[in-house]
Parts: C-alpha cells; structure tokens; sequence
C-alpha cells in the first residue's frame, strides 16, 4: 500500500488517494492510520463478495498530507 500511494501521490499528482476498507476490519484500519489516510465521514458503501454483503469504509490522503516514508 505504501508504494501505490507514494507512486499515486508523487507520479500522477491527485486530489486525493482513496481506499476502500471493510468495515472492522481493524488490522487494514490500522495501516491506513498509519500512513496518513484519514476516515470520511459518509456512509459505509454495501458490497456483496463471496455470497454475503460487507459495508465499506472510505479513507482519503490528500496530496498535502504528505503521508510517511
């Protein structure tokens, strides 16, 4: 995740970097913490995967927030 959001960020110069993460899933949260994305605040999006529905979170990193690394 580190290189595609340094590469993203540095090479094509966006609004922002967003991932999608399931919600509870605390290990992906924590990454994302980690290297700077911040939680939005709308509502969760529905997925169906693998016969059942997920709710995901979105998270941002804006081109300023520089990230880590």
């Amino acid at each position: 995740m580190r290189l595609f959001a340094e590469l993203a960020v540095r090479e094509l110069r966006p609004l922002r970097v967003v991932l999608r993460i399931e919600r509870g899933n605390a290990a992906s949260e924590a990454v994302a913490r980690a290297w700077g994305f911040t939680l939005t605040e709308g509502a969760p999006a529905p997925r169906q995967a693998k016969g059942r529905e997920d709710l995901l979170r979105a998270w941002f990193l804006r081109e300023d927030s520089g990230g880590r690394g």
